[in-house]
């Protein structure tokens, strides 16, 4: 325990390493979240694509006009 104390106190000490700690944290963060909408902005054009290819027999079963369905598909990625 004590070295993990004695590591703790001489990493808080330094300036240098904490703030390059910080910000690799920050950078860390900021990749995740783009990771994250990158992978939502690509379920979203999947699944406006195949909404697209459903048949008016398909859309009619979910409860979806064919213009609904256009529409959705057509959407920018961010929406």
């Amino acid at each position: 325990m004590s070295t993990i104390d004695t590591f703790h106190k001489s990493l808080s000490g330094t300036s240098g390493m904490a703030g390059a700690s910080a910000f690799a944290y920050r950078v860390l963060v900021a990749v995740e979240t783009f990771l994250n909408r990158w992978t939502l902005a690509a379920e979203k054009r999947r699944t406006r694509r195949t909404l697209a290819l459903l048949s008016d027999h398909q859309l009619r079963d979910i409860g979806v006009t064919r213009h609904q369905a256009e529409r959705e598909a057509n959407r920018a990625f961010w929406y």
